[in-house]
């Protein structure tokens, strides 16, 4: 019944709004704004409510009839007429897929020709035929029954291309910040004062050609406000018009301008809103689910972030499919695509109104709205998963799964769009680490959160590091101490970044995230290349260089180290490659396969850290390795510590065995030097030996007092 009474009030005004000014009751309106609250009720409603929408329109048409004194027949056959049009515009626009946001021109254009003129001149051309069957002739004169047709058929389409998008662009009402509504009310009233002005009837020049006067200003807003803008200025001048002067019937040159003004304005401006959202979404569209990207969801956080209800109210909702990649790797890209596109726009469909739904990369989308309680949002959450969970694709085989991780947390007070959308993003990892298919909250006051939020920004410091060209290598030299004749030094490669102020940073600061993010191999091969690169043409030096797990273990390691070396001309006894006990540990059968597989070609390999894990003995045994480097540790202690001097003894007795070099770490005094000279040890590094220096400086021969 509400719905009943509030639309036909509705329709009544707007009835008489299109007929206030007819010379003739019988006549027929130049704009009859009625045809476009009538399709874009039925288009708006379900099914169900329809009934209301069909008994108000008959209901509108017999009050306003008897009130202008129009023929009651006359109404009934033109309320029936009104309600299969909009009941035909509504198939139409179902069945050719017309999206009424008219972001498109496309879409612009289909709604122009296929409803605008293509429904209303059915409708016109039905209205003439049940006029004729009942003997009634609802034209201006009844003689002329083809331009009766016509004045029909040109009023109910002014009336849809005016009012219905109108309609359904701001019902429901845009979620904008409230400066940006404080503006475009500005505008608006603007525009209507003008207009006003315009059409006084003391001005002492034609109003008509006034009315151009309006255009700079609807101008700005469809730049300003989009599609929105330009429906809204465009019903507030028609609206006016009609107030001013009524539907008018064609009886005068001044209502053909008008109509014909109000008509092409109001296609240019969408048009143009159209082109301008065509652009915009090449940069803020996501090309497959033409959701908004992550560029367009920064933007407009960052656009609300003025408005202070946005600080105390808003959540952010991130999720990542759980391994979506095995879909994609077993359906193929193109089908994994459709059935991403199919599950987002099924979520995207039961949100409620005020939230916003964004493509964030690869799997992840992320969803944001205020809240006035933060159970809200994680209840949010937990439906979207099980929206997820319990989805279907309609493209692939019914038994397909999907699961994902979600993430929920809120924004603080003058956070940055950025640092909210970082701490999302580590929310859905933390659920992912916590066992995935399931929801993580994360606060910004948590302790490990901000910990692995670091390690975030370390990592992405560590891609544009990478990128912009701010990684330096240092060398430190590994020098011969004394009773080891004949021996040349040679140099440990080091990694630096420079941070955005120039200033070297240390590898424990970025090492944890490298190996988090899984940027370990990447930096590796930097590294590999490089120093492949600084060998070039120096046949007589030897460099050593660390390698990780990840690396060391990766399919692609040996023909990539086979690359670098036909394409520099490096001997292979030139490089050393130094790794952990962990790293050899993690797949110690592998590891020993690679080790052998590269020692052959005449590759030598470092043990590094020796003597840091509890199996360093066993373990050596079984890995092909040339050097063994002594964890610093030992060597730190060997002046205070019996048992450090009994571990490095220990394992000299061993290398010599297995004819193995031993190298020992951190040797940082004169004192310590003696004492493993005493033991037997041949190699040393460390701060006393000789400080890191850039390679650049080894390289031009500037590093002095270390023979080099």
């Amino acid at each position: 019944m509400r719905i009943y009474l509030v639309f036909s009030l509705a329709y009544m005004c707007l009835e008489y709004m299109g007929l206030a000014g007819l010379r003739d009751p019988n006549g027929i309106s130049s704009v009859w704004p009625a045809a476009g609250l009538a399709l874009a009720a039925l288009w708006r409603l379900p099914l169900a409510l329809w009934a209301s929408v069909i008994l108000g329109i008959l209901t509108g048409n017999m009050v306003i009839s008897s009130y202008f004194g129009s023929a009651p027949p006359l109404s009934l056959i033109a309320g029936i007429s009104q309600i299969a049009e909009a009941a035909l515009g509504v198939w139409v626009m179902r069945r050719f897929a017309i999206d009424i946001r008219l972001n498109t021109t496309r879409d612009v254009l289909r709604f122009l020709g296929l409803v605008c003129i293509g429904t209303t001149l059915v409708a016109a051309l039905l209205l003439a035929l049940l006029a004729r069957l009942t003997a009634l002739l609802p034209i201006p004169h009844a003689t002329h029954d083809l331009s009766g047709v016509l004045l029909w058929w040109v009023g109910d389409g002014m009336g849809i291309l005016i009012v219905t998008p109108l309609l359904l662009q701001w019902w429901p009402w845009p979620d904008w910040p409230r400066r940006k509504l404080f503006e475009f009310g500005a505008l608006l009233a603007g525009l209507i004062v003008l207009t006003v002005l315009i059409t006084l009837d003391s001005l002492p020049v034609a109003s008509n050609s006034l009315l151009f006067a309006l255009i700079p200003l609807m101008l700005v807003a469809v730049y300003r406000f989009g599609t929105q803008g330009a429906v809204a200025v465009t019903a507030a001048t028609a609206f006016v018009l009609l107030f001013r002067h009524g539907g008018q019937d064609y009886q005068g040159i001044d209502t053909v301008i008008r109509v014909t003004f109000l008509g092409v304005i109001a296609l240019v401006l969408l048009l143009l809103s159209a082109s301008q959202n065509e652009r915009r979404d090449m940069l803020y569209l996501d090309e497959t689910t033409g959701l908004p990207n992550r560029r367009a969801f920064l933007r407009e956080m960052t656009a609300r972030a003025a408005d202070q209800e946005f600080d105390k109210h808003f959540a952010l909702i991130y999720f990542d499919l759980d391994q979506f990649k095995l879909i994609n790797d077993l359906y193929g890209h193109v089908v994994g695509d459709g059935i991403f596109r199919e599950l987002t726009e099924s979520l995207r469909a039961r949100l409620p109104v005020g939230w916003h739904m964004a493509r964030l990369g690869g799997d992840e989308c992320g969803i944001g709205g205020r809240v006035d309680d933060p159970r809200e949002a994680v209840e949010l959450a937990e439906t979207v998963r099980g929206q997820i969970e319990t989805f279907r694709p309609r493209s692939v085989d019914s038994g397909l799964r999907l699961n994902a991780s979600v993430g929920v947390t809120f924004r603080q007070a003058e956070e940055p769009p950025e640092t909210l959308l970082s701490r999302a993003d580590m929310a859905c990892h933390l659920a992912k680490e916590s066992g995935r298919n399931r929801i993580y909250v994360l606060h910004a006051s948590d302790v490990e959160a901000r910990l692995q939020l670091g390690d975030m920004h370390r990592a992405a410091q560590l891609r544009d590091a990478l990128e912009s060209g701010r990684f330096e290598l240092y060398a430190q030299p590994i020098v011969p101490l004394a009773g080891t004749p004949g021996k040349l030094p040679y140099h440990e490669l080091l990694l630096r970044t420079l941070d955005e102020h120039d200033r070297i940073e240390s590898p424990a600061n970025f090492l944890h995230a490298a190996r988090r993010y899984g940027m370990t191999k990447l930096i590796d091969f930097w590294v590999l290349e490089q120093a492949f690169a600084y060998l070039e043409g120096k046949s007589e030096e030897r460099i050593s260089l660390n390698l990780t797990a990840i690396t060391l273990n990766a399919p692609d390691f040996s023909s990539r180290v086979d690359e670098l070396r036909k394409r520099f001309e490096v001997s292979p006894p030139q490089v050393v490659f130094e790794i952990t006990e962990q790293a050899a540990l993690d797949n110690l059968t592998r590891a020993a396969q690679t080790l052998a597989r590269l020692r052959s070609q005449g590759y030598r390999f470092a043990l590094d850290d020796f003597g840091a894990g509890v199996a360093s003995f066993a373990y050596l045994e079984d890995l092909p390795v040339d050097v063994v480097k002594i964890d610093g540790r030992f060597v730190r202690d060997l002046k205070h510590s019996p048992s450090s001097r009994i571990i490095i003894e220990a394992l000299l007795k061993l290398a010599r065995l297995r004819n193995i070099e031993v190298v020992a770490e951190w040797v940082e005094d004169k004192e310590t030097s003696d004492m493993l000279i005493e033991l037997g040890v041949g190699w040393g590094q460390g701060y006393h030996l000789g400080r890191p220096r850039p390679l650049s400086e080894v390289e031009s021969g500037h590093v002095p007092g270390t023979g080099i």
